[in-house]
């Protein structure tokens, strides 16, 4: 069992202990050493009127503002002759100031059946009876209104601990062995501040409990266990549970199972606060959070498998935020159950009775990832707080919000039916297929959501085209084709950013067409993409990207090629390699792609050749060798330089043949067959220009290597007609 640690100087002060009778009265007090509360005695007495008994310690206290402000009182006492207790409230907390007293009525007098109790009351509330100035006490007591006057016997009251103050500060644990709140209770109960305390397993809070500071190694796992914050006669905002961390990354939170819970009346509601983004870690799965005031947490938590029921609004951030239930929200002073936090951070959650469930203050389209509502009349899916700017909403993956309201000056949400993502596989006559071909994505029909032959309008200011489009439901980034324009330049395929629900722009080169466009104009698709690569392998087998290889990396490509890196450039770029012997090529498997770029080393298969600096500027003639000859391998010979813009007449001979070609230039000479490809490519002065796909050449990555072997078993295939790879 972890010990945890009440971090010193947050915890309550003490009023009296009880260990002597020194400051008591009001009666006649002896010590009890054996049926206490803490420590090593409590204080005793017999109170036997009939009517008002008393008992109280003397001291000065200041609960004005200018001293320590008013308090939460704590004060623990034990009553034997609760039958003789008046029928109305008989337990009053009070306060003396030398001439007046003021009586704070203890709520749960009435059903007292005797056992040690700890009366909480806030002394900034309006007394009962009485008043008193608060800068000037010099009794703290408690006063039994009796009905029937008690037995005359040794004692009846037993008094302990008294204290004031909110809550504490708590730290402790290992990652082996962290605290949970049955630790907390025992290292409260040693000085029975009441703020954590154990009640046959579940344990009753009563105040403000921080847990971690940033000072302390903290691991708290209070995994399956009952916390309950109870009824008490408090200050509102009082009860709350807050992690703290800084940037020492001492606080590690893990709660697995279990249930936090309040009464549910407005004065007794807690925060729970994880909002801190400094905290270590911080994971919640499979816990029951009802009754709270806001929830908050930050990026970089996760909460899975939650329950959240009658809470305030909840702040997810950007935590990882799935599979959660959130259910009778009902608050008025925010605008939904959960504050949404853009992006994809939430998912498959249920809203269950929310008056209103998701409050979004975004302005631009959003997308729900399996979110479930409720279908309740008069209560909205989502409440929209962002300053009246329409936007769309997506309901992806089953999301079935259909309602809404929204807050002045109002706008409006349009919920689009779900994204369907759609695999896209190329393939040549051959069912042979290419990767990274480009591809678009056209509507067949107008029954769906995409535009389908939709009649827009179009202007142009400078180099922006503004495109009017009615409810075009389109999100910024997104590809439109145009067709019909009389003006060619407003034709085509767009990258388009949403302005408006009804509009949307796009950017144009110079020389600019006349404004408005003109024609026959209509629209066929939203949607056009490329394959993308990443270093590893895919369900193709492909391997592409360049960076993070070293000398002598056996790497992957496709169907059996693999190549061992001869050389990289920094940071760890591949510039040169050799296909590994024995490995196979079946099948084209590259198009369209941007293959080198301008200066510098080459690496090839086969044949090696450094790159040419012309510094001076002049027209030269430069001799490929060696000269290559046909046989049963693979030979390519990659050709790149700096020509600064000179005319450069390069010469390259193969199997008898000279071929000749005027500034830069990619020669591929393919297996067995005697052809070239020549593909012009624009003079690059630095020698670090990217060049266009239609020009070919960034340096010699994986993915070069596989579009030079979809060349080479291409023109096997079709000796004398090799397909054009860069169209």
């Amino acid at each position: 069992m972890a010990t945890a640690t009440i971090v010193s100087g947050t915890q309550p002060t003490t009023i009296d202990n009880a260990e002597a009778v020194t400051n008591w009265g009001g009666d006649t007090f002896a010590l009890n050493s054996t049926a206490g509360i803490e420590g090593s005695n409590c204080v005793e007495c017999a109170q036997t009127t009939n009517g008002n008994n008393d008992a109280y310690v003397t001291g000065t206290w200041d609960f004005s503002g200018g001293g320590s402000g008013d308090q939460h009182l704590r004060l623990w006492f034990n009553f034997t002759y609760f039958e003789n207790f008046a029928a109305t409230n008989p337990i009053q907390i009070f306060l003396y100031d030398g001439s007046n007293t003021a009586y704070y009525y203890w709520d749960k007098g009435g059903s007292y059946q005797g056992g040690w109790s700890q009366a909480v009351i806030y002394t900034g509330d309006t007394p009962d009876s009485g008043t008193v100035t608060k800068s000037s006490i010099t009794r703290i007591g408690i006063r039994v209104v009796t009905a029937s006057k008690p037995r005359n016997v040794p004692f009846n009251a037993l008094f302990d601990a008294w204290k004031y103050g909110d809550g504490y500060t708590v730290t402790g644990g290992t990652s082996g062995d962290p605290i949970t709140w049955a630790d907390i209770a025992a290292t409260d109960l040693t000085s029975a501040y009441g703020i954590v305390f154990d009640n046959e397993g579940v344990y009753n809070l009563r105040g403000d409990i921080q847990i971690g500071n940033g000072i302390a190694t903290t691991y708290f796992e209070p995994s399956g266990e009952l916390a309950v914050f109870t009824t008490e006669q408090i200050n509102s905002g009082l009860y709350g549970i807050s992690f703290v961390d800084d940037s020492s990354a001492l606080t590690n939170i893990n709660i697995a199972g279990g249930a936090i819970s309040g009464p549910g009346t407005a004065l007794t509601r807690f925060t729970f606060d994880a909002s801190e983004p400094l905290i270590n870690s911080f994971t919640i799965d499979g816990l029951q959070l009802s009754s709270s005031s806001t929830v908050d947490f930050h990026a970089g938590a996760s909460i899975t498998n939650t329950s959240f029921s009658d809470c305030y609004q909840i702040d997810p951030s950007t935590a990882t935020f799935e599979n959660n239930t959130i259910a009778n929200y009902s608050e008025t002073t925010t605008n939904g159950a959960l504050l949404w936090p853009g992006g994809t951070t939430v998912k498959n959650c249920s809203f269950l009775n929310c008056d209103e469930g998701v409050e979004i203050a975004q302005t631009t389209n959003q997308t729900f990832d399996n979110l479930q509502f409720d279908d309740i009349s008069g209560k909205f899916d989502v409440h929209l707080n962002n300053g009246g700017t329409d936007i769309d909403v997506a309901k992806n993956n089953g999301t079935n919000a259909n309602s809404y309201t929204s807050s002045s000056p109002t706008g409006v949400v349009t919920f689009t039916t779900a994204a369907v993502t759609a695999l896209i596989r190329v393939i040549d006559e051959n069912r042979a297929p290419y990767f990274g071909a480009r591809t678009i994505f056209k509507a067949s029909d107008g029954t769906g959501d995409l535009p389908y032959q939709d009649v827009v309008t179009i202007t142009r200011s400078g180099d922006t085209a503004t495109v009017t489009h009615t409810a075009h439901g389109l999100a910024t980034g997104k590809k439109v084709e145009i067709k019909g324009a009389s003006q060619y330049d407003y034709n085509g395929v767009k990258t388009v950013t949403v302005t408006t629900a009804n509009a949307y722009t796009f950017t144009m080169d110079s020389p600019y067409p006349t404004s408005p466009a003109t024609g026959d104009l209509t629209l066929l698709t939203d949607a056009q993409d490329e394959t993308s690569y990443a270093n590893s392998p895919t369900t193709e087998g492909v391997f592409t990207g360049g960076t993070g290889f070293a000398v002598s990396d056996t790497i992957q490509l496709n169907k059996g090629i693999t190549v061992t890196v001869d050389a990289i450039d920094s940071p760890g770029v591949v510039t040169q390699f050799t296909v590994n012997a024995g490995s196979q090529q079946t099948d084209p498997i590259y198009k369209d792609e941007t293959l080198f770029q301008t200066g510098g080393s080459r690496g090839t298969f086969g044949i090696i050749q450094s790159g040419y600096n012309n510094a001076s500027g002049s027209a030269t003639s430069i001799t490929v060798s060696p000269t290559l000859t046909a046989g049963t391998g693979r030979k390519l010979l990659v050709w790149g330089g700096n020509f600064h813009g000179a005319d450069t007449t390069i010469t390259a001979t193969y199997d008898g043949n000279s071929m000749t070609s005027i500034n830069n230039v990619l020669i591929s000479i393919v297996n067995d067959e005697q052809e070239l490809l020549w593909y012009d490519i624009p003079d690059g002065d630095s020698g670090s220009r990217t060049l266009s796909s239609r020009s070919v050449l960034p340096v010699p990555t994986e993915a070069s290597c596989l579009r030079l072997l979809a060349e080479l078993q291409q023109a096997q295939r079709k000796p004398r007609q090799l397909r054009r790879g860069l169209q």
